[in-house]
Formats: structure tokens, sequence, C-alpha cells
């Protein structure tokens, strides 16, 4: 029966994208929009490109006639943008909350938002920095008060976003420097061993990135403690295990679509929130908001002991 129903939804799908099919004046033939045909300009936070690219990359291969075009800018300067109208879709690290919601809805805009995972936030430092981790009261204090140089990649990030966050109402500290990129990130860190860097895990989670494990070999990744009493003496790395409420630096990713139209844009964001889509962000090292089940089969066991 599900194999039916597996052959029944795919041939929908096609004659849904044959229907899509038109040709011009001269016999050629022409692609209007669905959700699996079409072009569709998308901006997403510089900070989380490595991720949005694998799963652009898989969607596009699945699906031939579905074109994403990639812009990639702070999530201030997105978030501008959405409000002023000029993009309709965006992928940042933060939903719209209920004032921003209420601004668009005075517009009679009412877009739609998918959270599709969690990413986390790294503190790294060179290899000689003297310690390893920290507890998370420290980093609070240490971000807003001029006790130690900080960095991140972009003042306008959705990375700043989230610390500031983190301070409640404070001011990040002077000492909390915006860097140009990435590279000059793992460089200015490398510098000084005082030093600490802050930028998503996304760029070195996945194991199989040959520019992941480049950067781990040039840096430290700090262990943070919990931000709730029963965790306040435990020591997390930001990795996919200890995203779901143990690590305190971690941050809901968002595909959100200003329209509601049925285009390419709904078909990949119902990709990157779908199966394949899901088990991209598991193999990259972050946290599915949807996780499928997996079945383990054991042979040649004859019996299995519990201890206790």
């Amino acid at each position: 029966m599900k194999a039916f129903l597996n052959i029944l939804v795919t041939g929908l799908l096609l004659v849904f994208a044959v229907s899509c099919k038109n040709t011009n004046e001269a016999g050629e033939v022409v692609i209007k929009g669905s959700p699996l045909t079409g072009r569709e300009e998308v901006w997403g936070d510089e900070s989380l490109n490595k991720i949005i690219e694998q799963q652009r990359e898989v969607f596009e291969a699945a699906y031939p006639h579905a074109f994403i075009v990639m812009h990639y800018a702070s999530e201030m300067e997105i978030k501008r943008k959405f409000f002023a109208d000029s993009i309709d879709v965006m992928i940042i690290s933060h939903g719209l909350d209920s004032i921003e919601l209420s601004q668009l809805q005075k517009k009679e805009v009412w877009p739609r938002q998918y959270l599709f995972g969690k990413s986390s936030i790294a503190f790294i430092a060179s290899k000689n920095h003297q310690q390893s981790k920290y507890k998370y009261e420290d980093i609070i204090k240490m971000l807003s008060t001029p006790e130690r140089d900080f960095a991140i990649e972009n003042k306008n990030s959705g990375i700043a976003l989230e610390l500031l966050k983190h301070l409640k109402g404070k001011p990040l500290s002077e000492r909390v420097y915006a860097l140009a990129n990435r590279t000059a990130l793992i460089q200015w860190v490398n510098e000084s061993p005082d030093r600490i860097g802050v930028m998503d895990w996304s760029n070195v989670s996945d194991e199989d990135d040959p520019d992941a494990r480049e950067i781990l070999s040039e840096v430290k990744v700090l262990s943070i403690s919990g931000s709730t009493p029963e965790t306040a003496e435990l020591y997390y790395d930001p990795s996919q295990a200890n995203m779901n409420g143990l690590y305190p630096f971690t941050r809901d990713l968002y595909f959100i679509r200003r329209l509601g139209i049925t285009d390419v844009s709904l078909g990949f964001a119902s990709f990157i929130c779908g199966e394949r889509g899901q088990k991209i962000m598991l193999k990259a090292g972050l946290l599915p908001e949807y996780q499928s089940e997996r079945w383990v089969e054991f042979k040649g066991l004859t019996e299995i002991k519990v201890v206790e």
C-alpha cells in the first residue's frame, strides 16, 4: 500500500510539472512556476551559507526545472529588505516576533514561517588559549564588560542578535569587534591566545567537509556550561547532541515566505522540511526539526542482557 501511495504521489507531481509547461510563439518550451518548476530568488543569512547551499544543490539536482538563486547578506540587512518589500523569501536564524508580524499585517502581508531545525553558536579560540571551558554566566559578563576581546563575522549578523538576546537589554562591550568574514575571524583569533571568536557551528559541523576539518585543525572549540540550575555545573560543546536544551547558545532556523502563492519557493521550503532536507540537516551535524523513525535490526543475538 505504501509503495502504491509513493507511486501515486510521484505521478501526480509529474503531471503537475508537465501541466505547468507551455510554448511561446517561437515554439520554445516555457516552464511556468510551480513547487517543482520555475525560478526564485532567496536571501539567506551569510553565516548559514554552508547548510543552505547543501539544501539548494540537492533540491535542484532532484528537480531539474527548479532554480533557486541564492543571495547572502547579514540577517539585519535581509530583514530590512523584507520589510521594505524588496524581497519575498528569506532564510534566517530567528522567526518573526509579534511586533514584526503586526507591522506586516498592517500592510496586509501574512508571511508563512517554516521552522526546519537548530544550529548553535560556537565560541572558538587559538590552540594556545589557556582555558577549554567557561561558565555561561562568565561568557555573558565578558560580552557586556571590557574584560576580553571577542569578535564576530558581522555586526549586523544573526549571531549578534542572538548574543544580545542573552544579554537581556545590555549592550555588547566595546571590545566585541566585527570582522569582514570567516577567514578574517580565524586569523584574528590565532593572532593572540587571549582572544575569543564567535561563529555559527554549521560552518564546521559537517565532518565530511574538508573546509570544516581545516578550520577545526586551526582553532579550539570552547565548551560552555548550561544555563539552568540543573546544568550549571556541566559543560557542553556546540555539537548536534547538545542542541536540544543543553548547550545554551542555540538558535532556530526559519524559512520565511512573504506570500502564500504556490511557486518554487514553496517547493524548496517543503523539501527542506521534508524527509530528504531533514536528513541533510542531520548529516551536516545540525538538529533537524522533524526526525524520521530509525529501525535497527540485531542479527545473531541469542539473548539480550539488561545491565542495571
